[in-house]
């Protein structure tokens, strides 16, 4: 089924964002990718990530502050970095990438989904490692459960810990991750409705 195309301010930010990522070079005689023809191919294959780029462009203009086509070169630059490095989670990625594939052929095809992720950095560094090893079991859990991974900001790991430190409990910012999950951000959310009843676990003690 054929999807809307993007709005004309949704397609203004992918070509912002495509030109900062692949500009043009003058040394090389070669466009940028937010160039006419290119960003037309580009639009015309959305199709099957339309849904995820929306998303995508959604969350540039969140890290840029209301408006990533209104920042500078520089701004645009470094917003495209922490959106790097957010939209990196190796396991998210994979779940996306491995989207209809049988989990009995993911080991087979461990490079095509899941790849390290780049210089990761986070305060709960507990469970942060370059690729996520369990990989295979927790996307079989994860369809069978109907769920799905939750990419949190790192605004929201801090904010989780330090609630639990306000509270007096002795938690690792590792255990306090799954919080994060539960607090307003400028991800996607969790898609818990308001009233739900959920279950939080506290593993790891600060010490």
């Amino acid at each position: 089924m054929s999807r809307q195309p993007l709005s004309a301010p949704q397609a203004d930010v992918l070509r912002a964002f495509a030109g900062t990522i692949i500009p043009a070079s003058a040394q090389h005689g070669v466009p940028g990718a937010d160039d006419p023809a290119i960003l037309a191919d580009i639009l015309a294959s959305l199709e099957r990530d339309h849904d995820d780029v929306v998303a995508a462009l959604q969350r540039l203009d969140g890290l840029a502050g209301g408006s990533y086509v209104a920042l500078d070169g520089a701004q645009r630059l470094a917003v495209a970095h922490e959106f790097r490095a957010e939209g990196g989670a190796p396991l998210d990625r994979a779940c996306r990438l491995a989207d209809g594939v049988p989990v009995e052929q993911l080991g087979a095809r461990w490079s095509d989904f899941m790849t390290p992720w780049d210089a990761p950095d986070s305060l709960a560094d507990g469970i942060l490692d370059d690729e996520t090893y369990d990989w295979q079991a927790d996307i079989a859990v994860i369809r069978t459960s109907k769920g799905r991974p939750i990419v949190v900001a790192e605004e929201q790991v801090r904010q989780a810990y330090e609630l639990v430190d306000y509270l007096g409990l002795a938690v690792s910012p590792t255990g306090t991750a799954g919080l994060a999950a539960l607090l307003p951000g400028s991800g996607p959310g969790t898609g818990v409705a308001p009233g739900e009843r959920v279950a939080v676990v506290f593993s790891g003690v600060r010490r």
